[in-house]
């Protein structure tokens, strides 16, 4: 009987090393409990207004998912996680061939997975975090040798979140500054294991604004679909005062609003592409930004979660109520979808071309790029 058996596994691992290389495309499959994901973004810089500010927020019940910065509290921050069961993803920055060598940036980027494999967080560690990459100029070759070489080497999830122009796109977008910065191709998708795009402006109770967001979604999904590519889809509702289509400013209820739609996009993201996945959902913005500090360089007053929701005695000194009134309707929406999300596991990654570009070969080697704008 033990001949046999050896026999018969001889036999495969002749037939496997037999196979051609590109035969294979590996899947994403690291475990079995990852859940729905429901996490702020602007949490990993923003959440330093105290100490103790983190333990708070996730005390609070709004989250399952943290952002990490790689800075010198990510122990600290890495063991909060684990002692509370947080999953949490890291800001690695973004790679850029003219500055530096491949070699160098992963290096730098091991140095912080020591940290978190030293406060045994490796387990809660998801993976890396990108906000708006092409659209901040970073080349497709760039993100694409990035992407590829840390899923090789650590085999983590890859979450990029980009403008609707980029991600509907197939050439190349000008933005209003005049810069002209690229579009996502099979190149830059290749490595890609969550997608996510950003646009808060659009009123999700007219048909003109659900029209711009389910027509923005089955591009993205698009993208993926047309390479048979599995990949996990995330949306972003708005969650700060931002300026409306309508010339309005975004309030708690026009907040719930996308927050309810959204998460509409993500429970149906399957009946788009049988190779879209739900993710989760990322709110914009936890950080808040005053004046000219803020993100879009105007005089705008950003106002974000970090001031609208209750969180703990301690922020609420900081962000008293008569200047900042609380989101209760908001607060308990968020709890009741991270109770949800909680007991909802994602589904693998089956078809997809992780592992090496050499797995699988899409199209040619030469990819034509046309000039076109996508969807505005």
């Amino acid at each position: 009987m033990k001949k046999r058996v050896l026999a018969i596994v001889l036999a495969v691992v002749m037939f496997v090393t037999a196979l051609p290389f590109n035969a294979f495309a590996l899947a994403y499959d690291k475990t079995t409990d990852d859940k729905l994901g429901l996490n702020f973004s602007g949490f990993a810089t923003g959440a330093d207004n105290y100490d103790g500010e983190i333990a708070d927020v996730i005390d609070a019940g709004y989250v399952n998912q943290v952002f990490l910065a790689l800075n010198d509290k990510l122990e600290a921050n890495v063991e909060l996680c684990v002692s509370k069961g947080m999953d949490f993803w890291v800001l690695p920055g973004a790679f850029n061939s003219a500055s530096e060598t491949l070699e160098h940036y992963i290096n730098n980027i091991e140095y912080y997975v020591n940290i978190i494999r030293t406060a045994k967080g490796y387990d809660n560690f998801l993976g890396f975090w990108w906000d708006e990459p092409l659209w901040n100029g970073v080349s497709k070759s760039d993100l694409s040798a990035m992407t590829k070489a840390l899923y090789e080497k650590w085999g983590k999830r890859n979450y990029v979140v980009d403008t609707p122009q980029c991600l509907t796109g197939t050439g190349t977008v000008t933005k209003p500054s005049g810069a002209v910065v690229s579009c996502y191709d099979v190149s830059t998708i290749k490595y890609i294991t969550d997608i996510g795009w950003d646009n808060y402006s659009y009123d999700v109770t007219t048909a003109a604004g659900q029209e711009y967001y389910n027509n923005v979604n089955a591009a993205v999904i698009g993208k993926f679909a047309e390479q048979k590519q599995d990949v996990y889809v995330w949306y972003y509702p708005c969650a700060y005062n931002a300026s409306t289509q309508s010339g309005t400013k975004a309030d708690e209820t026009y907040c719930l609003n996308q927050l309810n739609f959204f998460k509409g996009l993500l429970d149906n993201v399957s009946t788009v592409s049988s190779y879209a996945k739900a993710g989760g959902i990322t709110l914009f913005s936890y950080e808040s930004f005053d004046g000219d500090d803020n993100v879009w360089e105007t005089s705008d007053d950003i106002i974000g979660l970090e001031r609208t929701l209750p969180v703990s005695d301690a922020l609420t000194e900081i962000y008293p109520v008569e200047d900042y009134p609380k989101w209760s309707d908001y607060s308990d929406a968020i709890k009741a979808l991270k109770t949800t999300f909680n007991n909802t596991s994602i589904s693998p990654l089956t078809n997809v071309f992780f592992g090496s570009l050499d797995v699988v070969k899409v199209g040619s080697d030469s990819i034509t790029i046309n000039a076109d704008e996508g969807l505005t």
